[in-house]
């Protein structure tokens, strides 16, 4: 059976769940779960030798065989089919196509074997980037982004290259739910978006499905534009507890990865909200800022429910307050194992220094939160 993995999924490298029953008092600090980009829409279009909207027919298997097992301690084999799938093209937005081509793939046989690459199967309505292959057939470009689901997007026949790609999306963006969902999916590997898309993404940031308007504010904060941070931070504030996890990893992702460009006080806010991936995001991106802005804010995590946020919020006050001429003993930096066997203690002695010198330097008599 042929076996898909959409591309969005494959790309969530942990799952928040497994992040969280990882934390343990020898390891405080985990790798939450993270997003990962492979390429952007642009990259792709410049790797491809054709870019066409289409559907799969029934995939056939060219060949078998068995190769070793990926993992440096594993002997064991596993079983790999070459397929080939005709495609009936819908749409060219690169290069020349007949109406009908060929594809061929790769695919592991077992589903705990991960395939090497995109797959398609029967009736698959997909966004395909690819590369001339041998005698004829295609080839996915080599990045999991080379198969992008397109179930129920709509189009124009004179819209073509990277910006009649995006007025295609632009106008799923406005159609039915399905469309509009694969629009969202595919913008999220774009970057430069043009004036027309930011402002229907503008608007679906607000929608009234909380991952409709995840995945939009998502897509936003790839402009760097610190006004999406901040609605970002009041979406959060007023949703966060309706955005699906896988969602919020996308969003944490961005973050990391775009956050520098958002007004520190505006992350630092971010950061307070009970949702662990976003915050340890936030936290990370603080760490990067150092902005003295931020020291109340971070202080108050010292008080979170979740160690976790407890012992970031603790380094992050470390990157912030490493100043010149002012070296603070080894107990205001403990080890994770350190931490986690008195974890009074070492909060404590921040909040001691908050109380002693930190109020009167860094407190925002304003009350500003962001």
């Amino acid at each position: 059976m042929v076996r898909t993995v959409s591309s969005m999924n494959s790309l969530l490298k942990v799952t928040l769940s497994a992040c969280l029953a990882a934390i343990s008092a020898t390891s405080l600090r985990c790798e939450l779960g993270t997003w990962e980009w492979d390429s952007d829409i642009h990259d792709l279009f410049a790797k491809s030798d054709l870019v066409v909207l289409g559907s799969s027919e029934k995939p056939q298997v060219l060949r078998e065989w068995e190769e070793p097992e990926h993992g440096p301690s594993s002997q064991r084999s596993v079983a790999m089919e070459s397929l080939s799938s005709s495609v009936h093209v819908e749409k060219v937005y690169k290069g020349k196509s007949a109406s009908s081509i060929e594809i061929q793939f790769d695919i592991g046989v077992l589903p705990s074997t991960p395939n090497p690459g995109p797959a398609l199967f029967r009736g698959e309505r997909a966004l395909l980037f690819l590369q001339r292959g041998e005698e004829g057939a295609y080839r996915f470009v080599q990045s999991p982004g080379g198969r992008l689901n397109a179930q129920g997007l709509s189009f124009a026949g004179s819209s073509i290259g990277q910006d009649g790609l995006e007025q295609d999306l632009n106008r799923s963006l406005s159609g039915g739910k399905v469309g509009r969902e694969s629009a969202l999916d595919i913008l999220l590997e774009y970057r430069g978006l043009s004036n027309n898309t930011e402002l229907t993404l503008r608007r679906l940031g607000t929608d009234s499905d909380s991952n409709t308007a995840a995945k939009a504010l998502s897509i936003l904060m790839t402009t760097g534009r610190p006004e999406y941070f901040e609605t970002l931070s009041h979406f959060l504030s007023a949703n966060g507890g309706n955005v699906a996890g896988r969602e919020q990893l996308m969003l944490s992702g961005r973050l990391r990865e775009f956050g520098n460009h958002a007004n520190p006080l505006t992350i630092s806010a971010i950061s307070g909200l009970p949702l662990t991936a976003i915050q340890s995001a936030a936290l990370d991106v603080l760490s990067e800022m150092r902005s003295p802005a931020t020291v109340e804010a971070v202080v108050r995590l010292l008080d979170d429910p979740n160690p976790e946020v407890q012992y970031q919020s603790l380094y992050v006050l470390m990157k912030i307050l490493d100043e010149p001429g002012k070296k603070r003993g080894p107990e205001y930096s403990p080890t994770p194992a350190e931490f986690a066997g008195n974890r009074a203690y070492y909060t404590g002695l921040w909040k001691q220094w908050w109380v002693a010198d930190g109020k009167a330097r860094f407190s925002r008599s304003d009350g500003e939160s962001r």
